[in-house]
């Protein structure tokens, strides 16, 4: 039964930690060679740091700015600071036909892919 709590209590702490973090975990190991990369935050925050070659649409545009990404088939990797951003617009652009998308997860996830 000690056991039990201590699996309990270590299963708790792990929740809670992946919560606290706000982090979105990245669906990418690797940025795919033909993707376009989309920067959904901010200019500002795109001004400070970028993906190499990454595009910035801002979450709220992306709807408005889907004509950018070219055909529906074109695989797509969004990123933002944290990953909650990137997930709304990987599910927006979904239901605009861009089956082909990946939500890259956060800057920094994206800042360790980044050819160096």
């Amino acid at each position: 039964m000690q056991l039990r709590r201590k699996h309990d209590a270590l299963l708790f702490l792990l929740l809670l930690f992946g919560v606290l973090s706000g982090c979105v975990k990245s669906e990418v190991s690797e940025v795919p060679k033909d993707a376009i990369v989309v920067d959904v935050r901010t200019p500002k925050e795109y001004a400070q740091w970028h993906y190499p070659g990454a595009i910035n649409i801002p979450v709220d545009e992306i709807e408005s700015r889907v004509e950018e990404l070219g055909d529906q088939d074109q695989k797509i990797v969004v990123y933002c600071r944290s990953g909650h951003r990137s997930r709304t617009a990987k599910k927006k652009l979904i239901e605009h036909g861009f089956a082909e998308t990946l939500n890259g997860g956060s800057k920094s996830h994206m800042k360790k892919l980044a050819p160096r």
